[in-house]
């Protein structure tokens, strides 16, 4: 199958086209402005000057079960201090002795609800003697407290504790251990400052040595977080060394050692032009993949050689260099809705439509190449519906005519219908597709992020992967010490392409279970979620195995507001650009 310019631009075009034309048949569209007041609302901002800002961060509500997991971080030496007061003015819009208008009033709370160590925030304004105008900005923290684990055959596998928000200064870090059993013991360290410089800047390091292989990435970027911002940038470098698993009907766990270097620098200036907003800029980029002569077989006794080649044969090194503009328009407004990817949480659900392109002349190997990528989103509300899409794409081709390769895209399209606060039906579509891929990219069907549940360890793997999720959500809040809980039913149905991948196969899986939720404080956007999914095929099917366990048992944690879109790691790895939309340096949220 050969993909070119098409899949990375006018698959974009058709993926937010669709979405538009499920919005129109739902009767949604784009939110009407509110009518006009016959007086001020108590609180807006009016074009007074600011006199002061005056910041007031208040504690997550340490008592009953809360109080417990305090005490645990307190053993661990995780003190919660609450978030410093220059953290949170860093992020704010609007500084005393300039005009208080109600856009960068509404947009200093919408940013700072967007951080992920702040539970809410307020931005209200006040009157005062001078005819100015006084700002009261009032944030809760989150309860700061991470903690990850896993199990392997019955066995504890890994654990690891951090905190969200160190010291109070948006400073966030999690390390772990894990069992290597056969192989090396592995260690996990990130670390995160979302004020670094006492700015809107952001500074990460991420590092893993795992019982096979290993990886670090460090990055720092300023993100484009408001229409109200004039410039952003990002850079990054990392390497990795990755024992890339196949599957195929023998089961016996094929890998790939490959090792990647790559880094990644941009920035750009926003212009305006009318309602719309242009970011223009430069972005530059290099990815190398040197992989190994030889795959293996990963045993439970250590590595072993593997006498079919046919992988190891299938990938080739390179060395790929490209630079070039970087042009973003957005037409965006944001909506705050309660309850929708969390249970009770606030989250401001971005309406409207952006796109974003790279075109990047360079070189591969040393032969001329042009590389294509792009970054679309679109997002619809009206009366109890909520529509949005997102795709990311990226394709290479040689400048003197040659094919197009390592055309990668992937994306998402989801209906919310709401009943009031409680009740959610959602209907998303998630999908994954590749060719021609520079690096090793296998899609497996069973993949955590963007895979059919109750599939986790099955040999069916392609180059394809599209994923219809429907899932019925009833929740209550402060229903059980102060614990948001919500129970669902999901059912899912993937079908996978095998294309010209070695061992790939082409076919359809779906599976049905249900789902147990929690959020913990009330309101916390952060939830914890258990899946049982069942597989509707089982056992052995055409010399591979559909499915090894009747039933699944999915543990997961995080915040779902964070982000529309999370490309899943397979895709990740296999790019020659970072992520468009981390290239664009926007949120989609």
């Amino acid at each position: 199958m050969r993909v070119g310019r098409r899949f990375a631009v006018a698959s974009a075009a058709l993926f937010l086209a669709a979405a538009r034309a499920a919005a129109q048949a739902a009767g949604a569209g784009p939110v009407a402005p509110a009518p006009p007041t016959q007086a001020p609302a108590a609180g807006e901002c009016h074009g007074e000057i600011i006199s002061s800002i005056t910041i007031e961060a208040d504690d997550p509500p340490f008592k009953g079960a809360t109080a417990t997991w305090q005490a645990a971080a307190r053993a661990l030496g995780l003190h919660h201090a609450v978030t410093r007061k220059h953290v949170i003015r860093d992020y704010l819009l609007v500084r005393p002795g300039e005009p208080c208008t109600e856009a960068r009033r509404t947009e200093s709370e919408r940013v700072l609800r967007s951080l992920p160590f702040l539970a809410g925030a307020t931005v209200r304004a006040e009157p005062d003697t001078a005819g100015t105008v006084a700002l009261f900005v009032e944030t809760q923290d989150e309860v700061p407290l991470l903690a990850t684990g896993a199990v392997r055959h019955g066995k504890p596998a890994a654990i690891g504790f951090g905190s969200e928000n160190i010291g109070g200064e948006g400073l966030r870090a999690l390390a772990s251990v894990e069992r290597g059993f056969a192989y090396r013991t592995g260690a996990h360290l990130e670390i995160e400052d979302f004020g670094a410089f006492d700015a809107p800047v952001t500074l990460g390091f991420d590092g893993e040595r795992r019982p096979l292989g290993g990886d670090f990435e460090l990055d720092a970027s300023h993100p484009f977080l408001s229409n109200l911002q004039r410039t952003s940038w990002q850079a990054s470098y990392g390497q990795r060394n990755d024992y890339v698993e196949f599957r195929r009907p023998a089961d016996d766990h094929l890998a790939l050692p490959v090792q990647q270097e790559r880094w990644a620098i941009g920035g750009g200036i926003r212009v305006d032009l009318g309602s719309s907003v242009w970011l223009l800029g430069l972005t530059g980029m290099m990815t190398s993949g040197i992989p190994a002569a030889q795959s293996v077989v990963v045993t439970d006794s250590g590595l072993a050689a593997d006498a079919d080649q046919l992988v190891a044969e299938h990938y080739s090194t390179f060395h790929a260099v490209h630079g070039g503009p970087l042009v973003g328009l957005r037409h965006v407004k944001y909506q705050a809705v309660t309850g929708l990817d969390a249970l009770f949480a606030t989250q401001d659900v971005m309406t409207g439509e952006q796109v974003g392109f790279v075109v990047a002349p360079g070189a591969v190997n040393g032969v001329g190449s042009m590389l294509l990528a792009t970054s679309a989103y679109g997002g619809w509300t009206g009366g109890s519906s909520v529509l949005a899409a997102e795709f990311d794409g990226e394709s290479r081709r040689d400048i003197k005519g040659g094919s197009w390769d390592s055309s990668i895209g992937s994306g998402r399209a989801a209906w919310y219908l709401r009943a009031g606060s409680r009740a959610q039906l959602q209907i998303s579509d998630l999908f994954t597709a590749g060719s021609n891929s520079r690096l090793p990219l296998e899609l497996d069907l069973g993949d955590p992020v963007a895979g059919v549940r109750g599939y986790y360890g099955t040999t069916f793997a392609g180059v394809r992967r599209n994923v219809v999720r429907m899932e019925g959500r009833v929740a209550h809040q402060n229903a059980v010490h102060r614990a948001d809980v919500a129970a669902a039913l999901f059912a899912d149905v993937g079908t996978l392409w095998a294309g010209s991948l070695p061992y790939a196969v082409s076919t359809t899986r779906s599976s049905v279970g249900v789902s147990l939720m929690t959020a913990y404080p009330t309101g916390s956007k952060r939830l914890y979620r258990i899946d049982l999914a069942i597989p509707l095929q089982r056992g052995t099917i055409g010399g591979g195995i559909a499915a090894p366990h009747a039933i699944e048992l999915r543990f997961s944690s995080g915040d779902p507001t964070a982000a529309f879109w999370k490309e899943p790691e397979d895709v990740v790895r296999a790019r020659l650009t970072p992520g468009p939309t981390q290239l664009f340096t926007w949120p989609v949220r």
